[in-house]
């Protein structure tokens, strides 16, 4: 498989992603994805009667490459699972219940962990920028006169 068709396939889940909410079902089986405010991807696997899907294993891969598989895990009591995954990937999850269903859901790239600005701890660079450029205003304007022999004063 070409890096090409990689890369397109890659662009193409992604597109979809964004279109779709991230949720899909199988005969009896639904996963629903999201990615957490701290970059984790969080999952949660139902059956179609509402009931939890507990201790059912989950497997995702970078979308487009399913035989690179990043995590295998299981569903806790409540039927959800989190994973620590690298952002800038789609990511195909698939789910296995005990009686043989299984269900596949893609979700888009998370180009950057999401982060809250009011629990940050540090300036915007934006903001950071515009401060050295303005305390730097004063050093350009005293060296511009002192390049400039024209604007001396001769103290008249």
């Amino acid at each position: 498989m070409s890096v090409q068709h990689i890369a397109s396939r890659l662009i193409l889940a992604s597109i979809v992603g964004l279109l779709l909410v991230p949720r899909a079902s199988s005969h009896d089986m639904a996963l629903t994805l999201s990615w957490a405010a701290d970059g984790m991807l969080e999952g949660q696997l139902r059956y179609s009667d509402a009931n939890v899907a507990e201790g059912n294993y989950v497997r995702i891969a970078v979308s487009g490459a399913p035989d690179l598989s990043v995590l295998a895990l299981q569903t806790d009591a409540g039927g959800r699972f989190r994973a620590p995954l690298r952002t800038g990937f789609a990511y195909e999850v698939t789910a296995s219940g005990d009686e043989g269903h299984q269900v596949t859901a893609l979700i888009a790239a998370l180009d950057s962990p999401i982060s809250d600005p009011a629990g940050s701890s540090g300036a915007p660079i934006y903001l950071v920028i515009a401060v050295l450029l303005l305390l730097s205003l004063p050093l350009a304007k005293a060296l511009r006169r002192s390049e400039d022999p024209s604007r001396v004063s001769h103290g008249q």
